[in-house]
């Protein structure tokens, strides 16, 4: 078991990691869930973690790499054993942890590919609809500039006339097409993502709650087990 020591190096203590310490390291990485892209999550971690004496020098980047450290040395260690005995030995408090956070880190990872893929097909799909859309409009506008040149002057008088410079040229009528459908798009879009916002932070705020639930009965657990 390391030690619980810490060593200067160049004025700065380095973290050697207790058993005691991981339990409290996956408890708060439990309770946080840091696995978002932006990495804020590590320095919550890290800044709840800095209260313990222990800790006090503890930075998000070594919250991180201990973390994974863990995480490949828990499945390492489960498939020698079960290679071993051919059957799942009992578990630990430090196991269940691992367990809850490997499940919870796969399923984030899993939302972010299927939404980038899902993105990237909407996105294919609304590039189709516009260039189908641009080329209605320019043969719309070409059979229009067609149907005038062979109906002639205009035997009208020249009250009904309507001056040339008034007139929309078929490229402005095609601009016009195309900006007034790339605004409606823009808008339906951001009203996607205010609904899938929202939705996210209610995910959120339900799975708070049970890590809160699930933190309380752990630490409630350890304490009668230091019993």
């Amino acid at each position: 078991m390391e030690s619980s020591s810490c060593d200067q190096n160049g004025g700065k203590k380095i973290i050697r990691f207790t058993s005691e310490m991981d339990l409290h390291l996956l408890r708060q990485v439990l309770f946080d869930r840091p696995f978002e892209k932006s990495g804020a999550g590590w320095k919550r971690v890290a800044d709840s973690l800095r209260c313990i004496e222990q800790f006090s020098t503890l930075e998000a980047r070594r919250v991180r790499e201990r973390t994974n450290l863990l995480i490949e040395q828990f499945k390492r260690t489960q498939n020698i054993q079960q290679a071993k005995s051919g059957e799942e030995e009992e578990l630990t408090e430090k196991d269940h942890l691992l367990l809850e956070i490997i499940g919870i880190k796969e399923s984030i990872e899993n939302e972010e590919m299927g939404e980038k893929s899902q993105k990237k097909k909407k996105d294919e799909v609304e590039q189709r609809k516009r260039a189908v859309e641009i080329r209605a409009a320019a043969m719309e506008s070409r059979k229009r500039k067609q149907s005038e040149d062979a109906a002639g002057p205009s035997s009208s008088s020249s009250e009904d006339v309507v001056p040339s410079s008034k007139k929309k040229k078929p490229n402005d009528l095609l601009l016009e097409l195309v900006i007034k459908r790339q605004v409606e798009k823009r808008e339906e879009r951001l009203a996607e993502l205010e609904i899938r916002r929202q939705e996210l932070a209610l995910e959120r705020e339900k799975f708070e709650a049970a890590s809160a639930e699930r933190n309380a009965f752990l630490l409630l657990l350890h304490k009668f087990s230091e019993k």
